[in-house]
């Protein structure tokens, strides 16, 4: 801290400080405002239905895969789970979460970063801020962020000085990737890197450099890295195998993913060759972040070529640039290029970009040499960087768009004036189209274990989804829920092998149930002949 002190009052008067010191004040006075005014946001997206199968577990003791047919892993219904616990499923709980977690990801940053510099690390903490809040609350606590907090502290640790305490460091190290995984399996791709990383460093600091030697120290922080790794990935299989879950798991695991996992962005089923175009396509985008790789190769040569900084610290330079290289393919993994699955990528980028800040020697005097990293920098963000559109809502007084343009809470009171009886149940016929989202605002119970209705409509010749489509039925007429909503839109499959239309489905609910109350986006169907009654 003395050098970068010794930094700035050595360069006090010169423009690049002066422009870096507005620019980094201007920008931390934004992030501020617009974390306040944030707090007021609610959920939205997919994250509310993460919260109501934690609520179902929860309050009315369902079984996660036997009683909720749902593909995410078991981390992170635990996580939900534990928030739901501990501060509520209302969405005033989860935003200040969501901003506590920021912090947190913050300090992280500011300690894998503090090495380059205050103005650095500072450069890196509000870039990143503000870009994830530019999304707005569909981006809040994601999987892909609440496992990115795992994944940089795992690299804090990991550039942290040799200590004697290193066998420690390795398991916590793998332990953090382990929690990230149970959260999102893609996030494990980083940990090869740090191992190897770890592995470099190892063999530099030796003195007897031989390759023939570097066998048993791999073999250590592997096994090390594996055992941490493995903890928190158990412990969540415990749990399902606790509940009697963990055969449902390993069928839905074997049967549906495959299937799930050959739809792209727009919901259609790619495969072959156009899948390998479709994956090429949507990697070059970047998820519209490709501009930061410009400060981003420009500050990892400032750094490693044009600074005195020690060599362990220009290793951490090239470390963070191969993570930023590592993630940015971590969409590609799912198919599924949606802007949340960008968010270790960007994280890692920016780290890069705002090594443009980084102190330059004391002999470099040109203002040019100084000035010009900053206005690239300066540049990106003009591109790039944007303020949320319910925070400049906000700003003239209006209040934030409520979730889905108040389509959540229209159900919500809809579902309520229904007046559901203890034991009464409530069918979704939805996906992200907010109908989950007003079930857990009514706390209203899930009929069957189809928590979504896009399963029944890809796929269509498999007979996987025939079987999904026949026990969804026998699921529906066992129950008869009280209510039955259908959310007009949700999204939709389609393409090849895939239909909007489930005859057996609609028969049943002509039958059996009656419209009691339509909107242009929303039916409510009930029961008919309904009489109130204990179950």
């Amino acid at each position: 801290m003395t050098t970068i002190t010794n930094y700035f009052s050595r360069n006090k008067s010169s423009m690049d400080t002066i422009l870096v010191s507005l620019l980094l004040g201007a920008l931390t006075l934004l992030l501020g405002l617009e974390l306040f005014f944030a707090l007021s946001w609610r959920m939205e997206h997919d994250v509310p239905n993460l919260h109501y199968v934690a609520f179902l577990i929860d309050r009315f003791d369902y079984v996660p895969y036997r009683d909720i047919f749902e593909t995410n892993l078991p981390g992170i219904f635990l996580l939900h789970l534990a928030i739901g616990k501990l501060f509520g499923y209302g969405d005033t709980a989860f935003r200040w979460l969501d901003t506590f977690s920021l912090f947190l990801l913050s300090a992280v940053t500011w300690g894998i970063l503090r090495r380059f510099g205050a103005r650095v690390a500072w450069a890196a903490i509000v870039l990143f801020g503000l870009s994830y809040l530019q999304r707005g609350p569909d981006m809040s606590l994601q999987r892909d962020y609440v496992g990115l907090l795992a994944v940089a502290t795992a690299v804090f640790l990991t550039i942290q000085p040799r200590s004697k305490h290193k066998n420690l460091r390795l398991v916590l190290i793998g332990l953090l990737f382990g929690l990230a995984t149970a959260v999102k399996p893609h996030l494990a791709i980083g940990l090869p890197f740090i191992l190897l990383y770890l592995l470099w460093m190892e063999y530099t600091a030796a003195a007897n450099r031989r390759w023939a030697n570097i066998f048993q120290p791999a073999l250590k922080i592997g096994l090390l890295a594996i055992i941490g790794f493995i903890v928190p990935l158990a412990l969540s299989f415990l749990w399902v195998w606790q509940l009697g879950a963990l055969p449902y798991f390993i069928d839905l695991f074997s049967t549906y993913l495959p299937l799930y996992l050959q739809l792209d962005i727009n919901l259609q089923i790619v495969q072959g060759f156009a899948r390998v175009a479709y994956l090429l396509r949507n990697f070059q985008l970047l998820g519209g972040y490709g501009l930061w790789l410009v400060p981003a190769v420009l500050g990892l040569y400032l750094t490693v070529f044009r600074t005195k900084l020690p060599s362990a610290t220009k290793q951490t330079a090239l470390l963070l640039a191969a993570l930023a290289l590592t993630y940015s393919f971590y969409p590609v993994l799912s198919g599924q290029f949606f802007p949340y699955h960008w968010i270790p990528f960007l994280y890692f980028v920016i780290l890069l970009a705002a090594l443009v800040l980084v102190p330059l020697p004391s002999e470099i005097h040109k203002n040019f040499e100084r000035l010009f990293p900053v206005l690239v920098l300066i540049g990106v963000i003009l591109f790039s960087v944007r303020t949320a559109p319910n925070f400049r809502k906000q700003l003239l007084g209006k209040p934030p768009t409520p979730p889905k343009n108040g389509l959540v809470d229209e159900i919500a009171t809809a579902i309520k004036d229904q007046n559901l009886a203890p034991g009464e149940t409530v069918q979704p016929l939805d996906w992200t189209g907010g109908t989950i989202q007003a079930l857990l605002i009514a706390e209203a119970p899930l009929a069957t274990p189809y928590i979504y209705d896009y399963y029944f409509y890809h796929h269509i010749s498999e007979p996987t989804i025939q079987a999904l489509r026949a026990d969804f039925l026998v699921a529906l007429a066992a129950e008869m829920p009280r209510l039955i909503v259908e959310n007009q839109n949700k999204a939709r499959v389609s393409g090849p092998d895939t239909t909007t239309e489930f005859p057996a489905l609609r028969q049943f609910m002509n039958t059996n149930y009656e419209l009691v109350y339509e909107t242009p986006d929303f039916q409510i169907y009930q029961l008919k002949k309904f009489a109130p009654q204990e179950k």
